[in-house]
């Protein structure tokens, strides 16, 4: 009896002893379970387009303070019937999608495509209103940067993705992306 207590004993304070070398410290565990960073519905936009949302945009990001996603890009509708937000497509790093969806058919925005690709840094999404647009600001078609671009001064919302490090502007000009960085 004696000898099973000792056993105990020394089997439980070798596991203890054990347990330091075994057991992580606790600051040193980082949680991968993802993180939603949009809405539910937005979420389930993304995955119709076989698109998920960006699960670390706070961490690949310096300073962001808007979400990765905006509500009311068309200025006639500004309810959920016209919303922005950035997804990517799963296991590629650095590919982003700014998915823009407005459900008025007769909208500006409308008839741009509805899913831009863009492989430069992110941001959080605004808008800015009643942006006019002038073709020697430093606009380029996304789609086709040398393209020359329209003379035409227009005036209508823009989409901001913005960060501490980088501003992109983002219009829609008849059909077409448009570009503008800002540092």
């Amino acid at each position: 009896m004696k000898i099973t207590k000792i056993l105990i004993v020394v089997v439980s304070t070798l596991l203890i002893i054990l347990g330091m070398y075994i057991v992580p410290n606790a600051n040193e565990i980082k949680f991968t379970a993802p993180c939603n960073v949009l809405p539910k519905e937005l979420r389930d936009v993304a995955k119709e387009r076989g698109l998920s949302q960006v699960s670390n945009f706070y961490e690949i990001i310096d300073e962001v303070y808007t979400p990765p996603f905006v509500y009311g890009v068309d200025p006639k509708i500004r309810d959920r019937d016209s919303v922005a937000f950035w997804a990517q497509k799963l296991f590629e790093a650095g590919q982003y999608y700014l998915v823009v969806i407005v459900k008025d058919t007769n909208s500006e925005m409308h008839k741009c495509s509805s899913a831009l690709e863009w492989s430069n840094p992110i941001g959080g999404l605004s808008i800015v209103e009643d942006y006019l647009y002038s073709p020697s600001e430093g606009f380029r078609f996304v789609n086709n940067p040398k393209k020359a671009l329209p003379n035409m001064p227009k005036t209508s919302n823009a989409i901001l993705s913005g960060s501490d490090e980088i501003d992109v502007l983002f219009f829609c000009y008849e059909g077409e992306w448009l570009f503008k960085v800002r540092h």
